[in-house]
């Protein structure tokens, strides 16, 4: 069904109506959905999964993952560490310590990791990595070429870098002066070309033409929520290092975004990821010694890394919590007053993005705002909801706007055309439309959802729910749903979490924003 925006931006929370201030009327949020028909959505599986991630405060927190000792996160702690300046503990881990988890990699990055953990590689791994960096080709599609420029970055990292074969390495050139890749995967590929000897200033003007090109830097970044936004604002920050600040991109937000902060870091890849930018953008590697410091507490007594995952609470998770159980109709007991109250301690020097986290959190729980609170969050809201969309931004446009409407906060629907959806991925389209809802569904997205629907596989649970949403909406958009129903079921958490969805199947990591976004398109009634 096609309905203009103004009426679907609640309608994606199942509420027909602006959000009231009142607890009364917040009460009224928790009526049931009524789906016309079958899903596939199992609303008390939700409700149980939700129930047994909240903490006795109130709060979500996704699981601690714990089990083999991990090479990876090894190798991330103790980088985190070097670049504080902090000792690291003796490493000395059994034979066997890594061998659950090689076949997870291929030799290249499991030399890579063995050299970053400053651990000794056995000259077979050696013999297998260099066979492997021989034989990187041409990559026949973007995912597989990001693959292979990365690859040929950790080859360099872990000396390896003389058994690159030229054709891979001209053929890596051409990507950057062609700007085939995100900052992340181009400046990676320009430090890796010039580590084997590349002259370097053709490079970096054709990575500084990719930036401006790409138009990183035009506006200030913000705390990253998610991997992909880890990557970006990670990726860009080091991409102007090595070309040079320019003087109108702003370094102090780069670095000011990448700080580390109680929800801006949940692992120890983050950590290291978030630090080398941190860095890159002028900020003292010191900061990040009480993060270094919190992963030492989780070593063994060898000195390796469990597999493990460290959830700090956030606002964030704590509102799409709300929203999951809102969406599918059923009663969340996390957030009291007194806990959502006590998360605004520090009020005073919260992003205007917070506000909206909070209000909307506020509203979804039936907490009874006072006028000062209403009115402290009402300017910050409208402001991010009319702040210019760009494919950074959707998430945090998206539950700005949806604040707006909360709040009864009057903002114009987002100056959006047909041309904001050229030349994106899948991915970026679907999620584009998903969030700014278009009363005609461009041919771009259509592609789009066809090419997510061909291979769901190759998307993750999120862009395979938001493109079954989005082809609910316009029928005719697809002539079987099949697949993606099928590849949002394979993404069921395991065993007591079988309710929440996964970022990709199997992969066992409950993704709340996925979750949502399978609610979302679960309620939504099937195309006849």
């Amino acid at each position: 069904m096609n309905v203009p925006a103004p009426r679907r931006r609640l309608a994606l929370l199942g509420a027909g109506a602006v959000l009231l201030m009142t607890a009364a009327a917040a009460g009224l949020l928790w009526q049931r959905s009524v789906h016309a028909h079958d899903g596939f959505v199992d609303d008390a599986a939700v409700e149980q999964g939700l129930t047994l991630l909240t903490n006795p405060e109130g709060r979500l927190q996704l699981p601690v993952r714990e089990g083999e000792t991990s090479l990876e996160m090894t190798a991330w702690t103790r980088d985190v560490l070097r670049r504080v300046g902090l000792p690291a503990p003796e490493l000395s881990p059994a034979p066997e310590a890594f061998d659950a988890e090689s076949a997870r990699y291929s030799p290249v990055w499991s030399t890579y990791f063995a050299v970053l953990a400053g651990l000794p590689v056995p000259s077979d791994q050696r013999t297998a990595a260099e066979e492997a960096v021989a034989a990187l080709a041409v990559a026949p599609d973007d995912r597989a070429a990001a693959d292979v420029m990365m690859s040929m970055w950790a080859a360099q990292q872990a000396g390896l870098g003389d058994a690159l074969p030229p054709a891979a390495l001209a053929w890596a050139r051409d990507q950057v002066q062609e700007c085939h890749g995100n900052a992340y995967t181009l400046v990676h590929t320009v430090q890796a070309l010039t580590a084997t000897g590349e002259q370097e200033e053709p490079l970096v003007v054709a990575l500084r033409g990719c930036l401006a090109e790409s138009g990183a830097g035009v506006t200030a970044p913000q705390v990253p929520r998610h991997e992909e936004e880890l990557l970006a604002t990670v990726g860009e920050a080091l991409a102007f290092d090595e070309v040079g600040w320019p003087a109108d991109v702003p370094r102090d937000a780069y670095a000011a975004a990448l700080a580390p902060q109680p929800w801006s870091w949940s692992d120890p890849w983050w950590s290291a990821f978030s630090l080398r930018g941190f860095v890159a953008a002028g900020g003292d590697p010191v900061a990040y010694a009480p993060v270094a410091r919190e992963w030492v507490e989780h070593l063994d007594e060898d000195g390796t890394m469990p597999v493990l995952m460290i959830d700090q609470p956030n606002p964030e998770q704590d509102m799409f919590a709300a929203m999951i159980a809102h969406r599918v109709g059923v009663e969340w007991s996390g957030l009291p007053a007194q806990t959502l109250r006590a998360t605004a301690a520090d009020v005073a020097q919260w992003p205007d993005e917070r506000h909206a986290t909070w209000t909307l959190s506020a509203y979804l729980q039936g907490v009874e705002l006072t006028q000062e609170e209403s009115e402290r969050s009402a300017e910050p809201v409208r402001r991010c909801a009319q702040d210019t969309v760009d494919l950074g931004s959707l998430r945090r446009h998206w539950v700005c706007e949806l604040a707006a409407d909360a709040l009864g906060v009057d903002v114009a629907d987002a100056d959006v055309g047909p041309a904001f959806y050229r030349g994106l991925e899948p991915a970026a389209a679907v999620e584009a439309a998903a969030v700014l809802e278009p009363t005609d569904l461009p041919a771009e997205v259509r592609s789009a959802i066809t090419t997510v629907a061909s291979e769901p596989g190759r998307h993750g649970t999120q862009t395979v729910a938001q493109a079954l949403l989005v082809a609910r909406r316009f029928p005719g958009t697809l002539t079987d749903e099949a697949p993606l129903v099928d590849a949002i079921e394979r993404a069921r958490a395991e065993a007591d979490l079988s309710g929440l969805y996964t970022t990709t199947p199997g992969d066992g990591v409950v993704d709340v924003y996925a979750t949502y976004w399978v609610c979302a398109a679960d309620a939504e009634e099937p195309a006849r």
